[in-house]
């Protein structure tokens, strides 16, 4: 029988190899895409395949909007606690649950929050947490505090 520690690492090392093949994924289909997208990516389908998340940084706007889309038909509701606000996720039951999904599916349901323009649910992602990451592409930072500004 395996240990826990054993357990942990073995989730660990693959955690890592996903990591790294996500982003030799993003670099070789979207070499064009800056670090920061490409960093989002990987952490996103880390994610969504091993449940596990965090290996290049984060989390950035675009993690949080792949998070957000996980909802789907789902909602997203907040909370005031002792710590702050929470955000709370349900999910919609359709969608596969992070640590669940095969590595091409999740790049493919990653592509295009990751790599494509902001849009309404990178928005939404915006309003639910509103503060700047080191690692939020400026790009993405200008076209969300333009639209806040209207």
């Amino acid at each position: 029988m395996q240990s826990e520690e054993e357990d942990f690492e073995q989730r660990l090392e693959r955690s890592s190899r996903v990591l790294a093949q996500a982003l030799a994924w993003a670099q070789e289909h979207h070499p064009e895409a800056g670090t920061y997208r490409q960093a989002a990516f990987g952490n996103a389908v880390q994610s969504l395949v091993t449940g596990v998340s965090g290996g290049y940084g984060g989390p950035s706007v675009r993690e949080h909007a792949v998070t957000l889309a996980l909802a789907g038909d789902g909602f997203t509701a907040q909370a005031d606690t002792d710590r702050g606000v929470m955000n709370f996720l349900v999910q919609d039951r359709r969608v596969p649950l992070p640590g669940t999904w095969d590595f091409e599916r999740a790049c493919q349901f990653a592509e295009s929050i990751c790599f494509g323009a902001i849009t309404d649910i990178h928005r939404r992602a915006w309003s639910c947490h509103r503060e700047a990451h080191f690692d939020d592409d400026p790009e993405d930072l200008n076209a969300l505090y333009d639209r806040a500004d209207d």
